[in-house]
């Protein structure tokens, strides 16, 4: 079986990914089921690369964050009788620093 993936990949699916070639393989007409880290590793030992290397992550440096006084805040307002019946109800609002 692994003879056949092998054949397979050099002839008929050439230029497919791993993950492409494993599908076209569950679907032929006689069906190889087997999963793509098998596939895989088939490939790899027998010398066969990858179609697209992958490419290396891109390099980030992250900054010190800045301190700026109120740059964050929450603010909350809750709708209450403060008043107690003795006039409109009114709305007290907070404000928080999220430092």
């Amino acid at each position: 079986m692994w003879s056949r993936i092998v054949r397979l990949r050099r002839t008929k699916y050439r230029d497919f990914n791993d993950q492409h070639f494993t599908e076209q393989l569950a679907a032929e007409t006689a069906p190889v089921c087997v999963s793509v880290r098998t596939v895989r590793r088939v490939l790899r030992t027998a010398q066969i690369p990858a179609v697209r290397q992958r490419r290396a992550p891109k390099h980030r440096r992250r900054r010190e964050r800045k301190a700026q006084a109120g740059l964050m805040l929450l603010w909350d307002g809750s709708r209450h009788d403060w008043l107690e019946g003795r006039g409109p109800w009114l709305c007290l609002v907070a404000a928080i620093d999220g430092r």
